[in-house]
């Protein structure tokens, strides 16, 4: 009987780890492709870093409402997103993303959270670029 169990823990961090290496593929994708903005290492307006709030929290409640977590993760993700909240009232923009991705390969590798969830957390703070980004206006 344990050795079958070893067996099911070894199936689940394989896949887990076959799931989770999208993830980290992307992100690096998105960090060696350079876009025009990718250079753009520019502070964040007051403004700006009101949106960044806004949309961390937003992330925060949809993962909360969306996906049924421990509290520990849950709690590390609530803290990671305040963590980006504080950060990009003292980093530029290229410095915030580098710390968003760390940030989320974090949560998947230290906080076993699923690999569905982080993907989430990168596609959901995507949706929010347009504000890290500076085109804010431009939505």
């Amino acid at each position: 009987m344990c050795a079958l169990a070893v067996l099911a823990v070894t199936a689940a961090i394989v896949s887990f780890q076959a799931q989770f290496q999208t993830v980290i593929v992307q992100a690096a994708t998105d960090l060696l492709v350079p876009s025009p903005a990718a250079s753009d290492n520019s502070p964040f307006s007051a403004d700006e870093q009101a949106d960044i709030a806004k949309h961390l929290d937003k992330i925060v409640d949809y993962v909360r409402d969306s996906f049924e977590l421990p509290d520990g993760q849950l709690g590390a993700i609530a803290q990671a997103m305040e963590e980006l909240k504080e950060a990009s009232e003292r980093v530029g923009r290229k410095d915030r993303k580098l710390l968003l991705y760390g940030a989320f390969v974090s949560l998947g590798l230290e906080h076993a959270v699923q690999s569905g969830v982080v993907e989430t957390l990168f596609r959901l703070a995507a949706q929010g670029s347009a504000t890290s980004s500076g085109q804010a206006g431009r939505r």
